[in-house]
């Protein structure tokens, strides 16, 4: 009787014989292929047949294809546990078996197996045991993973609509996303966004979560406060593992959660943490998208591994020029609903469609043009003067929204008088 917890084989070998076989030195060379196979947890038994029926006292134990000379068959039922290793332990058996019927150099039996489980049996190859060892390692750490689809080029243009200036950075982008979904994670291309504080590094990976459903598969990460045990917690219990991992300002990370990133991003993509109380082993093959500010921080950082699993060659992002922050102010604007066009211009792309363009010209569209104006000049007059980064989009951003509810007309007044500059930036140390 076997149950879902036992595998059973059965197994029949084979001799030639020129004359009919003495049943005693036969039975005895029977009992030392048992000793020699049988172990704690495996045994080998004598059965009547291929059907494995128990061996029946009044019937033959041997059996002739024929009269002599022929070939004799004895049959065996080999059961163990069906454990994680079953399938290697199993051949491990059968070898033995094997070279326990062939006998040793000095006292030779020449028993063969000939069929297992009605077919012909070879012992595994080396490899082909390493092969099953690590597909059955991969079938007990099987995780679920957020399911994930590559967007179509409609959805990836609306959703980067509004990050300017960035068209080679974001083609490289999506390329890393196409690689991933497309090879079906087997090759994962990390990518690290590196450049100046508001360069829209951020602003792009906010948009690019967007891509994907809401189902686990986008997984945020805060470098500045991350540590090895948060990000542990997070997935060694999780139901679906996620396939992005989003982590903002990575150069500020401390060296604990670096190594678990380390795992993660290795070739083989893993969590691992060993203490005495807890230990966790779990697959995580996603691809980490991460911001940075310093290339000298990220060289420096597990001495350069942590950069070279980014490939070594970051993406890099420069802060827009006059256009670029006419637009993402134009941007801004919008989102207050301020001076907003009176008389737009209605344009029908080759799509058919149909976008509201401001006229320009209204008394609103001159309101917001002297504002954009007066920003941008004030910025660049200033970035020699004041000790702030008057070009960081941030900087300019909260002008020109400041300036846009000036009611007094002194607000740049107001905001020079006020900043710090660089000839007494020392009186505040």
């Amino acid at each position: 009787m076997t149950t879902e917890t036992t595998i059973v084989a059965q197994i029949e070998i084979r001799k030639s014989f020129q004359r009919a076989l003495q049943e005693t030195p036969a039975m005895q060379h029977v009992q030392e292929m048992i000793k020699a196979t049988s172990t704690t947890k495996w045994k080998l038994e004598l059965v009547n047949g291929m059907e494995g029926e128990n061996l029946d006292q009044s019937a033959p134990w041997y059996h002739p294809h024929g009269y002599y000379p022929t070939s004799v068959s004895i049959y065996f039922r080999l059961s163990g546990p069906n454990s994680t290793n079953a399938n290697i332990e199993k051949n491990d058996r059968l070898v033995a078996l094997s070279e326990a019927a062939q006998g040793t150099k000095n006292q030779r039996r020449n028993w063969s197996i000939y069929a297992v489980d009605g077919e012909p049996w070879k012992p595994l190859t080396p490899k082909a045991k390493v092969d099953l060892a690590n597909q059955q390692a991969n079938a007990d750490s099987q995780v679920s993973y957020a399911e994930v689809s590559m967007p179509e080029q409609g959805a990836i243009d609306y959703v980067f609509q509004d990050v300017y200036g960035c068209g080679p950075q974001l083609r490289m982008l999506v390329s890393r996303f196409r690689e991933a979904i497309e090879s079906e994670f087997a090759f994962r291309s990390h990518a690290l966004l590196i450049g100046k504080p508001g360069a829209a590094k951020s602003y792009t990976l906010q948009n690019a979560a967007r891509l994907f459903p809401n189902n686990g598969a986008v997984m945020w990460v805060d470098g500045t406060a991350m540590t090895s045990a948060g990000i542990i917690d997070a997935l060694k219990d999780a139901e679906t593992m996620p396939r992005f991992m989003f982590v903002e300002e990575i150069d500020k990370a401390d060296s604990g959660a670096t190594a678990v990133l380390l795992g993660i991003m290795d070739k083989h993509g893993e969590i691992r943490k060993t203490t005495y109380r807890d230990k966790v082993a779990k697959e995580c093959r996603c691809v980490v998208f991460a911001t940075a500010n310093s290339m000298e921080r990220m060289q420096r950082i597990a001495d350069g591994a942590l950069l070279s699993r980014f490939g070594g060659n970051p993406i890099t992002y420069k802060r827009g020029e006059d256009e670029v922050l006419r637009r993402i102010l134009n941007r801004e604007l919008n989102d207050l609903n301020r001076a907003v066009c009176t008389k737009p211009v209605e344009k029908t792309d080759k799509d058919g469609k149909v976008t509201q363009i401001p006229c320009g010209a209204c008394k609103e569209c001159k309101r917001r043009n002297r504002w954009i104006n007066e920003t941008i000049q004030f910025c660049n007059a200033n970035k020699t003067i004041l000790a702030a980064d008057t070009l960081d989009p941030r900087f300019v951003i909260d002008l020109c929204i400041g300036l846009s509810g000036d009611t007094n007309g002194t607000y740049l007044e107001d905001v020079l008088a006020t900043s710090i500059k660089r000839e007494t930036i020392t009186e505040f140390d």
